[in-house]
């Protein structure tokens, strides 16, 4: 599965929504890292370094250049407003595929993009839309 260059993050959810009542803004920080990460694993939505290998918190907040108490707090928030769950595989995302829908709409226009010669490619609409040509 190739790696999404980009995530959605809307706009209005992000700046009125529960995320910034109950994140801190150093939380918040982290949860963005976290989205990013989980957008260029493997398996989408779960941050893993490998299949069935998951980062350790100590890796991550060096990535994220916080304190590990920070990052182990922000976890443990996460987890208990349903945002995140933790295991052995790694940190996965909850309803990921539901906020990250753009991205698979677009998947059509992605996978005929680069071939010319197909009849039935996909295009980019003037307003942005995926049209079939």
């Amino acid at each position: 599965m190739p790696k999404m260059p980009w995530i959605k993050l809307w706009t209005e959810e992000w700046l009125d929504g529960s995320v910034r009542e109950t994140l801190s803004m150093q939380e918040r920080a982290i949860w963005i890292d976290l989205l990013t990460l989980a957008g260029r694993s493997r398996q989408r939505g779960l941050i893993q370094s490998g299949e069935n290998v998951p980062y350790s918190h100590k890796y991550l907040a060096e990535r994220f250049q916080v304190p590990i108490e920070l990052l182990e707090m922000t976890l443990q928030k996460c987890i208990k407003q349903k945002r995140i769950s933790e295991d052995g595989n790694g940190i996965r995302i909850l309803n990921w595929k539901k906020y990250q829908s753009e991205f698979k709409k677009r998947k059509p226009y992605r996978q005929k993009k680069d071939n010319k010669d197909d009849p039935n490619k996909y295009v980019e609409g003037k307003y942005g839309h995926v049209v079939k040509r």
